[in-house]
């Protein structure tokens, strides 16, 4: 048998290292709970969600999750214009014209001469129709292409097919009825190629000629015309009752074979905002019919936008 005291100091020990283990274990569990309660809601009700791609958080009010937008990763595509486009002004083509009613003043002659002829003053008024139809069976536009009919008396009328393209704007038909009395001046011819009117890009002092055949309505020849277009340059001029930003372009043209030799001078004012000419000043010369027979018709008139219709 052990002696009392050896037995007592073993207890001691017992007991000290009881204690210094269950104190260990209370401070290891105060340590846990304050960190668990210092936790935001957030933090510590953040879930995988429902299945449908969302994260969810408890409402504390309510104990139902609400969802949370999962953030979208960055697209690593950069949208860019096509090089072409970027560099190259001409790379696109013009917008088309709003279609409508475009009303011009005029001021300006136009007189004829042998049977019927003389003289006499344009009305104050001309109306040029912008619209997608064409009288003529044998014409079919092209989806960047527009009519422009032009309505000046019941004794004068035009109209042109005009095409809307990278390189510029161009006629690709023709068409005039002008009469005087007894004499008729009509006109009724398809381009080829299209007769340039506009280029495009557009740059001061730039110029371009060209030659296009004249088509009739069968397909035959009538006349050969040659061309020259140029930029003249930016002006700003009064119309629309307003000052507008235009480019001032002018073409000269002259028939260098057929039986109607026509010789044409018109100045346009482009406005590229509305992808038309809200000016244009005009010379014309018609010859036609052969010996005594021979008639001539000569024109001059300045036309401003004063104001557009719709259709």
């Amino acid at each position: 048998m052990k002696p009392a005291a050896a037995v007592s100091g073993a207890e001691s020990s017992l007991r000290l290292a009881f204690v210094l283990a269950l104190t260990i274990s209370m401070a290891a569990a105060a340590t846990l709970y304050q960190s668990n309660v210092s936790e935001t809601p957030s933090e510590s009700r953040r879930g995988n969600g429902s299945g449908d791609g969302q994260t969810q958080v408890v409402d504390e009010q309510r104990g139902t999750p609400t969802p949370l937008p999962t953030p979208r990763p960055r697209s690593q595509a950069v949208i860019t214009a096509p090089e072409e486009s970027a560099d190259d002004p001409s790379s696109e083509s013009p917008p088309l014209p709003s279609l409508g009613r475009y009303i011009y003043s005029v001021v300006g002659t136009e007189q004829g001469s042998f049977l019927g002829g003389g003289s006499r003053g344009y009305p104050s008024e001309m109306t040029m129709t912008v619209n997608r139809s064409t009288d003529d069976p044998s014409i079919r536009l092209r989806p960047d292409e527009v009519v422009f009919d032009l309505n000046f008396s019941t004794n004068h009328t035009e109209s042109e097919v005009v095409a809307y393209r990278k390189d510029g704007i161009h006629f690709t038909s023709e068409s005039w009825s002008i009469s005087f009395g007894g004499t008729s001046f009509v006109n009724d011819g398809t381009y080829t190629p299209p007769m340039l009117q506009i280029p495009i890009p557009l740059d001061e002092g730039v110029e371009h000629t060209g030659t296009s055949r004249v088509e009739d309505p069968a397909g035959n020849e009538s006349r050969t015309e040659e061309w020259t277009v140029e930029v003249q340059g930016p002006e700003r001029i009064f119309a629309l009752g307003v000052e507008l930003d235009t480019w001032m372009v002018r073409i000269e043209r002259r028939t260098r074979s057929g039986s109607q030799p026509v010789t044409r001078s018109r100045t346009y004012w482009l406005s590229p905002e509305r992808s038309i000419w809200v000016k244009w000043q005009e010379t014309t010369n018609i010859s036609q019919g052969s010996g005594l027979t021979r008639s001539s018709y000569v024109s001059d008139y300045t036309a401003t936008l004063d104001r557009i219709e719709p259709l």
